[in-house]
Formats: C-alpha cells, sequence, structure tokens
C-alpha cells in the first residue's frame, strides 16, 4: 500500500482541521477506504445504504468496521453525522451515484448529469475541509496507491450548483488520468433531463 501526497490529510489533522475525503468510485476505493481507517485514522465516518439481505448486510457492516470505521445509514438523521464531523472524525463521502430525480443536473464529462448536491451543505455544516481522494491500482500487480489532492476551493460558497459543479470537473480530472479504473458499471448518467433520451439500452425481456 502506498501513500501519495499524505501531508494533505496530516497537515489538515494536525491543525485541527474537519475533514471530509471525497473519494469517488474507482474500482480501489473500498480497499483504499480500509487502508486509510487502518494505517492514517482509526474512526472514520462512512455512509450506506443498507442491503436487503441482512445477512450479507451485517457481514459487510463488519467488514468496513474492522478497524474503528463507523457506519451511518444513507437515510439516517444527519445531525449526527455532523456531529462527528466536527469533533474530527472524517467523513469519507461518495459524491458520484445517480441519485435519480433527487439531484442537480451540472456537467460531467460534458453530459448533464444527475448529481447529489449535498456535499457542500455537509461541509457547511461540518466546518470541514474538503479534501479529493483516489485509490489507484499500480500496474503489474504492484498493489494500490491512495492519492490525496488540495482541498477543494473555493468550497463551499454560497452557490450550490457552482458548488457541485466544482466537484463534477475535479473527479472528471483525475478520471482522465485512470478511465479505465472509475467504476462505470454503476451507469452514472442513467437519470436524464426531462425530454432527453436515455444514454442506456434498457434490457430486453425474454
Amino acid at each position: 500500500m502506498k501513500f501519495r501526497h499524505r501531508e494533505y490529510i496530516e497537515d489538515s489533522l494536525r491543525d485541527g482541521h474537519n475533514l471530509i475525503c471525497m473519494m469517488p468510485h474507482f474500482i480501489g476505493m473500498e480497499l483504499g477506504g480500509t487502508a486509510y481507517n487502518a494505517l492514517i485514522h482509526p474512526r472514520i465516518l462512512y455512509m450506506y445504504q443498507r442491503i436487503r439481505n441482512p445477512v450479507i448486510d451485517h457481514r459487510m457492516r463488519r467488514r468496513r468496521s474492522r478497524f474503528g470505521a463507523i457506519s451511518v445509514e444513507r437515510n439516517d438523521d444527519l445531525r449526527r453525522l455532523v456531529r462527528e464531523v466536527r469533533q474530527g472524525n472524517p467523513l469519507f463521502y461518495l459524491p458520484d451515484q445517480d441519485p435519480g430525480r433527487h439531484g442537480i443536473f451540472v456537467p460531467f464529462c460534458g453530459i448533464p448529469t444527475a448529481t447529489v448536491p449535498t456535499l457542500s451543505r455537509l461541509a457547511r455544516l461540518g466546518a470541514a475541509r474538503v479534501i479529493p481522494v483516489y485509490a489507484r491500482y499500480l500496474p503489474w500487480g504492484r498493489g494500490l496507491e491512495l492519492i490525496f489532492h488540495p482541498p477543494l476551493a473555493p468550497f463551499p460558497t454560497d452557490d450550490q450548483e457552482a458548488d457541485t459543479a466544482l466537484v463534477n470537473r475535479t473527479i472528471e480530472a483525475q478520471i482522465r488520468t485512470m478511465p479505465e479504473q472509475y467504476f462505470w458499471v454503476h451507469r452514472r448518467f442513467k437519470t436524464r433531463p426531462p425530454g432527453e433520451p436515455p444514454l442506456y439500452e434498457s434490457k430486453r425481456r425474454r
């Protein structure tokens, strides 16, 4: 496991800043988040969506929390999450899932894309810096690298749409460095603006 530009995290923690780690869906994110939890900070927060199968749900939560991570269900009251961030526990937040009609449309890879606008609100309520974090598998089986970038700035602002567009531009810039490692299978462009045709073929019934 390798860390690149770890100083962005360590300097912020040393200076007493609250942190949100913006970690998009690259294929190494699960292992990267676990490595951060085990090797850098013993008490991180992560949001999850409950799995219908209770056995799988229990096993997933147990594995993710084995180094002290705290799980917060996506539909829970966000006040607990904000309180934990304000107490100095970094939140690992995944900003790039399709939220359906609950999101706003901002550009992503040149396409108007439904995007959750919550990150700027969480940063404001938690008085937190937002540091982009990317997990990258190294070539020829040399392991995984966790890459830290400078805090988003200016962020948050009074313009939620501009903040959300900045998030998408930041993720897009990293995708261009390793497009083969982005988790395209989660159909990021599924929800379309009103009147726009779908970008994915629908499954035919047999």
